[in-house]
């Protein structure tokens, strides 16, 4: 099945069930406003057929367009911004060249995002060593600070990769 009819499927079931939702409530209780629960309660057939089948071929059309749209344009955003597409122009393969520019050379993280993260990483652990049980949590801390200095080196000396890449 196709991820875009898929999502349709579930977008269609996710609106009927919403509706068959509101519509119990306003039918069978006192909930919501009371123009809502009159209209709802005095609905004729065609009224429910009309609502129905607007509200659920609209949320199968928008979940089954994202979900078809969503590969092809991320897929081009990171050709872009990996510079696939400028390096490859004049290619004899266009697509193929920046296909495999684009999983040869990910966007990464910038140093600025490593930085934050370590520092988000340190402030994490201050908070949790404010708790009466904060030392248990003291191993995590260590892992994941040893996981962004690491993560921070790599951006910063571009030495290390040679040695990352010959193991």
């Amino acid at each position: 099945l196709a991820p875009g009819v898929e999502s349709a499927i579930f977008g269609f079931l996710a609106a009927l069930s919403s509706q068959l939702y509101a519509d119990t409530l306003y039918c069978y209780t006192n909930f919501g406003k009371e123009t809502k629960r009159i209209e709802t309660r005095t609905r004729k057939l065609t009224g429910w057929v009309s609502l129905y089948t607007t509200k659920c071929l609209n949320a199968a059309v928008l979940f089954g367009v994202y979900e078809s749209v969503r590969i092809p344009v991320s897929q081009s955003i990171v050709a872009w911004f990996s510079g696939g597409v400028d390096s490859c122009l004049g290619s004899k393969d266009f697509q193929l060249c920046v296909d495999t520019y684009a999983v040869s050379n990910p966007p990464s993280p910038t140093q600025e995002a490593e930085f934050r993260a370590l520092i988000t990483t340190i402030v994490s652990l201050w908070d949790r060593l404010q708790t009466p049980d904060g030392l248990q949590g003291a191993q995590e801390f260590v892992r994941s600070c040893a996981v962004q200095f690491y993560s921070l080196a790599l951006q910063v000396l571009p030495f290390t990769m040679d040695v990352v890449n010959t193991n």
